[in-house]
């Protein structure tokens, strides 16, 4: 999903650039959260240290590790994403 696509389902287009751009790290600091957390369950000790080091170091990198380590995790964090898009669009709906 596109930072547009996740722009237009919150409704939030009209808002200045920098609100938005704010809105969409904050998105992926909780989406990247979501998945340490299920990847972390299925992860070995070693995994995890190694993780946990490659993140300290630099993060994008660390995530491009993780990818090559854990096959679905593109896919989890794609899931993730859609689940709390759902998740927010549906809070704001019934408000």
């Amino acid at each position: 999903m596109t930072d547009e696509q996740i722009i237009e389902k919150l409704g939030i287009g009209n808002l200045p650039q920098e609100v938005q751009a704010e809105t969409l790290k904050s998105i992926n600091r909780v989406i990247e959260h979501r998945v340490i957390e299920l990847v972390d369950d299925i992860m070995t000790d070693e995994q995890k240290l190694e993780f946990k080091t490659k993140l300290a170091d630099d993060q994008k990198s660390a995530w491009k590790w993780l990818s090559a380590e854990v096959t679905d995790v593109k896919k989890m964090y794609d899931t993730a994403l859609l689940d709390y898009l759902d998740e927010k669009t549906r809070k704001k709906s019934s408000i």
